[in-house]
């Protein structure tokens, strides 16, 4: 199979990801690292609910916070050591809490965008820069 081939696919699937993970968010809240995540989503098309962490108060505060108003989140952080700690404390958090959560998108995007890039708020340029390919 050819790079040319691969990098098809995988921008197709990549496409049909956040095509579904937005239809997701119509439902379910997103949780984010920051503004810049909040803007690219938005730029991306998510109309849906997107939480920022809250830098001004403690994880479990946050989580607590969360859990008073969500049933059910996705996780998205960012896929460097810190947004991967992010994830895994908050998964904990929100399982003691009862909070059902999602990671399954965060994973996918891993998977696929790895090599290109490294966090969710260049998910819109990277969208840009494969329509222009």
């Amino acid at each position: 199979m050819s790079a040319h081939l691969r990098d098809e696919e995988r921008k197709k699937e990549v496409e049909e990801l956040i095509g579904e993970l937005s239809e997701q968010n119509l439902k379910i809240p997103i949780i984010v690292e920051g503004g810049k995540d909040i803007r690219a989503l938005r730029k991306l098309g998510f109309s849906g609910r997107i939480i920022k962490i809250n830098r001004g108060v403690t994880l479990m505060c946050f989580a607590e916070m969360v859990a008073k108003e969500c049933k059910e989140v996705i996780l998205l952080t960012d896929w460097d050591k810190k947004g991967c700690l992010l994830a895994d404390e908050l998964s904990k958090l929100f399982d003691s809490l009862g909070v059902k959560y999602n990671l399954a998108y965060r994973q996918a995007l891993i998977r696929l965008l790895r090599q290109e890039i490294k966090d969710i708020e260049s998910l819109y340029t990277y969208f840009e820069k494969i329509e222009d390919e």
